[in-house]
């Protein structure tokens, strides 16, 4: 089960046509809420959230920082895990890593099942602006 949540509809509206293209299987795991962090208040617990690609560099003050924690520790199950994703620019690692695809294994915190993720970033130097592309599955064939 996936929940999903951004304050922009347009976001939201690229989710949905990308889940679209999933199984329907896949589509009726996935929960997509319009919500701002600092504010959320969704009814349920979580035993796993996550903030991914510098999320968090979108708060730009202690105070919304503050709040999005708030609401996180509201919203985590007990023994839950907050991850985040984050990193500061390095262009030497950026020229190198640019195109090429970088492969994780993970373990579900609740199922113990190995999920296997496959990372490609890839960069416009001129524009400064870093596209990734970011699969998880719970195996992998190359």
């Amino acid at each position: 089960e996936v929940w999903g949540v951004d304050r922009y509809d347009d976001m939201l509206a690229s989710c949905r046509a990308k889940l679209a293209r999933e199984p329907e299987k896949v589509q009726a795991r996935v929960t997509l809420v319009r919500g701002d962090v600092r504010t959320l208040d969704l009814p349920r617990t979580f035993p796993l959230i996550t903030a991914p690609c510098n999320f968090l560099d979108n708060l730009l003050d202690a105070a919304d920082l503050a709040r999005c924690f708030r609401r996180v520790a509201r919203h985590l199950a007990p023994g839950g895990r907050f991850v985040i994703d984050g990193s500061a620019p390095d262009l030497p690692t950026m020229v190198a890593s640019h195109g090429k695809a970088q492969v994780g294994r993970f373990t579900h915190p609740e199922t113990g099942r190995e999920l296997v993720s496959r990372f490609t970033p890839r960069f416009d130097f001129v524009r400064q602006i870093e596209t990734d592309e970011i699969e998880s599955r719970r195996s992998w064939t190359d």
